[in-house]
C-alpha cells in the first residue's frame, strides 16, 4: 500500500495543477525508470485469475525493459543521426503531455492514506469540489483514450517484422498504459471522496438522532427534521449514507489539509491577475520537496496562458 500526497497549485485564475507524489507504492511509468524484474513462476497461480494477472504482470515487464533500453539507446545516440531525431521528437511529444495526466497516473492502484495540501485562504469545499469534476471528466477522457489508443495499436504491429525502428508501436503502448494508470488514478479521487462525503452525511444523521434523543425538537419543514424522516428531497444524501453504512468502507479517506507555507509561496489572491512566476515554483518545489514540480508547472502554465506568458493581466 501506498501513501499518497496531492498538493493544489493554482497557477492562473481557473487554472490549477495537481501535483501527485506517492511513496510506499508503483507510480506512474516514464521513459528513463529502472526496468522491473520480470516476475517468474507465472503458471503457478491457484485461480485462472491470478494465472492472468501473473501473466498480464509478466508481459508489462518485458515491454517495460524493452521501453527503457530502447530510450536509454536514443538518449545516447548521435547527433545528427536518425535515432538523434527521434529522441528530440519524443522530448517534445513528452513535453506536451497533460499535466494531470501525470499527477493521475502517479497514483498507486492500492492506496494507504491520501493527504490533499491546499492553500490556506482556498475552501476546503472548493477544492474537493474541483477535485471530484476533474477526477469524473477525466475518468471519460481516459476511458476513451485507452479504446483509441488500443485501437491504433493492432494496424502499428506489422512494424514488428520490418527492420523498421519500433518507436510507434512502444510509444501507443505507454499512451495506452499512461491512459489506463490514469483512470485508475481517477477512480482511486472519486472513491475516496464519495467515501469521505458519506462518512460526513453518516455522521451528521447520527448527531441529528443524538440531539432528539436528548429531547431537542427539530421544526417541521427544517433540513434536519426532513433528513431524519428520509425525505424524497434528501435522497441523494440519505442513498449515501445507507450505501456507506451497508458496504465496507475504504481503509482510508483523503485528508486535507490547509497549508500556510502553500499560501505564502503560492499566493492564491495574485493568480487572478498574474500567473505563477518560475521563482514561486523553483521555491515551492525546495520547501515540499519536489523535485519535479518546475516541469508540471510549466506545461500547466503554458496550457493556460500560452509559452510567453504576460508578467500581469488587468
Amino acid at each position: 500500500m501506498a501513501q499518497v500526497r496531492l498538493v493544489v497549485v493554482p497557477i492562473f485564475r481557473r487554472h490549477w495543477l495537481f501535483y501527485v507524489s506517492a511513496t510506499g507504492g508503483e507510480g506512474g511509468a516514464r521513459p528513463g525508470l529502472a526496468a522491473k524484474e520480470i516476475p517468474r513462476g507465472w503458471g503457478a497461480g491457484l485461480f485462472l485469475e491470478e494465472r492472468m494477472q501473473r501473466i498480464a504482470d509478466r508481459i508489462h515487464s518485458t515491454l517495460r525493459q524493452r521501453v527503457v533500453k530502447m530510450w536509454s539507446d536514443l538518449e545516447k545516440a548521435r547527433e545528427g543521426t536518425m535515432m538523434n531525431r527521434m529522441y528530440r521528437l519524443a522530448q517534445s511529444v513528452l513535453s506536451r503531455e497533460d499535466p494531470q495526466e501525470g499527477a493521475l497516473r502517479a497514483i498507486p492502484p492500492v492506496v494507504k492514506d491520501m493527504e490533499i495540501m491546499h492553500p490556506a485562504s482556498v475552501p476546503e469545499a472548493l477544492v474537493r469540489r474541483r477535485l471530484m469534476l476533474m477526477a469524473r471528466e477525466r475518468l471519460y477522457v481516459h476511458q476513451r483514450g485507452m479504446i483509441g489508443w488500443g485501437l491504433l495499436l493492432t494496424p502499428l504491429l506489422p512494424i514488428l517484422i520490418t527492420p523498421a525502428p519500433n518507436f510507434p508501436i512502444y510509444y501507443a503502448v505507454y499512451r495506452l498504459y499512461s491512459h489506463y494508470k490514469a483512470r485508475g488514478g481517477c477512480k482511486a479521487i472519486c472513491s475516496g471522496l464519495d467515501h469521505l462525503r458519506a462518512q460526513q452525511i453518516e455522521a451528521m444523521r447520527l448527531r441529528l438522532l443524538d440531539m432528539e434523543k436528548t429531547g431537542h425538537v427539530f421544526p417541521n419543514g427544517s433540513w434536519a427534521a426532513r433528513v431524519l424522516r428520509d425525505d424524497k428531497g434528501y435522497f441523494d444524501l440519505l442513498e449515501r449514507a445507507n450505501t456507506y453504512r451497508q458496504e465496507k468502507p475504504l481503509e482510508w479517506v483523503p485528508r486535507f489539509v490547509a497549508s500556510a507555507t502553500l499560501e505564502e509561496i503560492v499566493q492564491p489572491a495574485m493568480r487572478m491577475r498574474r500567473p505563477l512566476p518560475d521563482e514561486a515554483a523553483m521555491k515551492l518545489g525546495q520547501q515540499l520537496e519536489i523535485p519535479g514540480l518546475m516541469e508540471y508547472v510549466a506545461r500547466a502554465r503554458r496550457r493556460a496562458v500560452g509559452s510567453m506568458f504576460p508578467t500581469s493581466v488587468e
